[in-house]
């Protein structure tokens, strides 16, 4: 009973720390300007990483309607959902539209976990009024 107990905390504290998502905005101060040179609202960049079995199976990532929770079984480190989900975030800051779009999406090999990979995908843009 006491390892099974001891194996519960392990998967619930793993749940807790791994799969995540994240947005973060730099208000305008003066310095972020948009496309044709208009001030801007700020810059967002929304983050979410997960885990993947043999790099095709996923297991734990970041929930994209919630960000900071986390999702079983399902696919949310995309680049195609990461421009959607910092898109609603801008829109939900009060941005119209967002300019100069740019992602980056990372898989790297844990060795230390043998069969786990993890996949990161950033995702920033310029926030317009």
């Amino acid at each position: 009973m006491k390892q099974f107990i001891i194996s519960l905390a392990l998967i619930v504290s793993v749940f807790a720390i791994t799969g995540c998502s994240s947005t973060s905005i730099a208000q305008n101060g003066n310095f972020i300007v948009g496309p044709t040179g208009q001030p801007a609202m700020g810059q967002i960049t929304y983050t979410n990483y997960g885990f993947y079995l043999w790099n095709c199976v996923p297991m734990l990532s970041g929930s994209v309607l919630n960000p900071g929770g986390f999702a079983l079984f399902t696919n949310t480190v995309t680049p195609e959902l990461a421009v959607k989900a910092m898109g609603f975030q801008a829109k939900n800051n009060g941005a119209t539209r967002v300019a100069n779009v740019t992602t980056e999406f990372d898989s790297s090999y844990n060795w230390y976990t043998v069969f786990f990979w993890t996949r990161t995908v950033h995702a920033s843009a310029t926030m317009l009024e």
